[in-house]
């Protein structure tokens, strides 16, 4: 506020006196004038419903207290102004004028100055409370979905790992359009109104953006060669047409690949090749059955699974002596949040949950389970049939459990893999056919396997364990022939892994393990069924294996070598040997392999 002071004294004006006579000794000295000096300062109110800036110039005497007194406006009138600027001089202190240190009253012109009020400045966006908040998820899976970006009314907020965001300053009492836009998923747009002075908590779920339902797209490499590898995501499996939401049916339908019998186990034929020259893999170790008879369904749940790798030929060294195929199957990291579902459809029921373990932090557990009952509907249909009975109708089941433990801030992990399934088939024909005279009596079969594996993991280094145990027991009894049978494996593994890039260049790998299989035929001829046996014949003894795998991938660059040795030792007949394995890639399509 600036004012201006005019000094005038009061009654210093006194009758004309006659001039004193000079003092020889000198001339008196001038009393010091001091003007009032400002202590207190009131501003002055804007007018309400004024408008511009003014100036109101006022004239007040200042006592010898300091005090202001007889205010007079000496400006144009500005009605509104003024008053506010009597009100405010009447609140002004002053220091008083002094004339040689004395308290004098004095006459000065003061000035206030008026400016419109400045606008209210809005609060910073980080100032603003927050009123909407929420989760983004993805739908049919309820996975939690990160770094999605949310935007409403000019504001935008990503999710967190957890899929939770949170918008400040969102318009209230008024519906705001709200935009989620994410790679991969279709636009999301939602209206929400939020209360005023409220906060608003809603959950949006994603749907995953895909061209076509009828369209399964396979990335790979545009030009290759016949030995390659083939990778089929979950995501195209459930895609696939006849897989009846069973990832592992896919196998079947990739090119060169076929299955035996549903009696002989259902196992893969792939190239042409004999049964047992294929093995599938689950997450590095091989596993008996990957269906049930018929390829009714898979041994494993489905919805544990990741991907799905097809290797119709130049593999690792790591998986035997093999000259068939191989197909690999990899299970998924477990889901953090709880999951589950049950399913209920004409021949089965399975079930799934799965989540982690709040008490212990990096602890996931996942339980699975299926079980057939097309045992008891066919039980009840064929009640009445006199020719044909089923002792043991069609019946399999199978179940999982894993347990993953990743501890925080920890390079270890730990995982457990429990594994367990069986098939039965039994029936009875009660008196001959028309077709064979000969042939009546009852056959069972069964086949079924059971496994435990055991890994931890320290950076780059892996180590696994497997104790497996696979049979499949045939029995068949006739009028005049009887025959019974048994197949039986016992196989126990270690493997020990150094991720590539984790060591010297080039990954290395090796592993001991012992396994122990083979097949025993026991066969009678007689004139009665319940006949003594004779003596069991031994179709092919079991033979206990010890053996060694080695392997290493040196060179960096596009083109490489990988070279390979397995060592085997037969144990009955102390026969063994090594096989060498190489296989060379140029770019990245391997070129040549050779095993033995």
């Amino acid at each position: 506020m600036r004012f201006a002071l005019l000094l005038c004294p009061l009654c210093l004006a006194g009758g004309a006196r006659g001039q004193p006579v000079p003092d020889p000794r000198g001339e008196p000295v001038p009393e010091v004038l001091t003007p009032p000096k400002l202590i207190e300062e009131v501003p002055p109110e804007y007018p309400a419903g004024a408008s511009g800036s003014a100036r109101v110039v006022l004239q007040l005497d200042v006592d010898e207290r300091g005090a202001p007194g007889n205010l007079l406006v000496l400006s144009e009138p500005q009605p509104g102004f003024d008053e506010s600027a009597l009100a405010a001089a009447r609140k002004l202190r002053f220091d008083p004028a002094r004339r040689g240190g004395q308290p004098i009253a004095v006459r000065i012109h003061y000035a206030f100055n008026f400016a419109p009020p400045a606008a209210a400045q809005p609060p910073r966006p980080e100032e603003l409370p927050v009123n909407l908040a929420g989760r983004i998820r993805e739908r049919g899976t309820r996975r939690k979905l990160s770094g999605i970006e949310i935007s409403a009314a000019g504001r935008s907020a990503s999710t967190d790992r957890e899929g939770r965001f949170e918008l400040r300053g969102v318009p209230e009492g008024e519906p705001v359009e709200i935009v989620v836009a994410a790679p991969g998923y279709e636009r999301f747009i939602a209206r929400e109104t939020i209360p005023p002075g409220q906060k608003l908590e809603v959950e949006y779920r994603l749907q995953a953006l895909y061209s076509s339902p009828f369209e399964a797209t396979i990335e790979g490499e545009r030009e290759r060669t016949e030995i390659s590898r083939t990778t089929v995501s979950k995501e195209e499996t459930e895609r696939v047409p006849g897989a009846q939401g069973d990832s592992l049916k896919v196998v079947e339908d990739l090119p060169g690949v076929a299955r035996t019998s549903p009696i002989g186990g259902g196992a893969l034929v792939i190239r042409g090749s004999k049964p047992g020259d294929s093995v599938v893999y689950l997450d590095g170790e091989p596993i008996p059955l990957l269906y049930h008879f018929a390829a009714l369904s898979s041994t494993f749940n489905p919805d544990l699974l990741e991907a799905i790798d097809f290797v119709p030929g130049n593999f690792s060294s790591r998986y035997g002596d093999l000259t068939g195929g191989l197909v690999e199957v990899r299970t998924r990291k477990l889901r953090e949040e709880p999951h589950g579902y049950a399913n209920l459809n004409l021949l089965e029921a399975s079930a799934l949950i799965e989540g982690a373990i709040p008490e212990v932090p990096g602890l996931s557990v996942a339980l699975a389970g299926r079980r057939s009952y097309i045992d008891y509907i066919l039980r009840a249909a064929l009640s009445g049939n006199t020719d044909f009975s089923l002792t043991v109708a069609p019946r399999y089941y199978d179940a999982q459990l894993r347990v993953d433990w990743r501890p925080p801030d920890n390079p270890h992990s730990f995982s457990l893999l429990a594994l367990t399934s069986d098939d039965a088939l039994g029936f009875v024909l009660n008196r001959p056919t028309e077709q064979d005279p000969n042939l009546s009596g009852s056959i069972d079969a069964e086949t079924g396997f059971q496994q435990i594996r055991l890994k931890h993991g320290a950076g780059g280094l892996a180590a696994a364990g497997r104790l497996p145990d696979a049979h499949a027991p045939l029995q068949c009894e006739g009028t005049r022939r009887r025959q019974s049978g048994s197949d039986r494996s016992d196989d126990r593994r270690r493997r020990h892994d150094l991720a590539e890039g984790s060591g010297p260049p080039g990954a290395r790998s090796c592993g001991t393990g012992r396994s122990a299989e083979g097949v025993q035929l026991l066969r009678h001829r007689g004139e009665r069924l319940l006949a003594p046996l004779d003596e069991p014949h031994l179709y092919r003894p079991a033979r206990p294996r010890l053996g060694r795998m080695d392997g290493a991938r040196p060179g960096a660059g596009r083109s490489r070598a990988a070279l390979g040795r397995r060592a085997r030792r037969t144990g009955r007949d102390g026969v063994g040997g090594a096989i060498p394995a190489i296989a060379v890639t140029a770019g990245r399509a391997p070129l040549t392999c050779v095993h033995r």
